[in-house]
């Protein structure tokens, strides 16, 4: 985790709630714990239920079930939004 202990500045992190490979709640508590240490005030982690690794929504455990990746979307959108500074034209 000595990354994730170095970031300072605004962190959106996404898990998987069905990921295999990594698991969610395990590794979005050690995260927090990183960017905690790191002094990060500004950090989203969402776990999003029913997906696996890649963020694939599932409507069950099948693997060829996928859902739509709207709610993905708008975190991603939303929080952009509040995060990134374009410049005027």
């Amino acid at each position: 985790m000595p990354a994730w202990e170095r970031i300072t500045i605004p962190a959106l992190v996404y898990e998987s709630e069905w990921d295999k490979d990594v698991p969610a709640k395990e590794s979005a508590a050690i995260i927090e714990r990183a960017l905690q240490k790191a002094g990060n005030k500004d950090y989203t982690i969402k776990i999003f239920p029913k997906s696996q690794h890649g963020q694939w929504a599932m409507a069950t455990e099948h693997p060829f079930n996928p859902l739509s990746h709207r709610v993905h979307y708008n975190l991603l959108f939303d929080w952009l939004l509040r995060h990134v500074k374009a410049p005027k034209r």
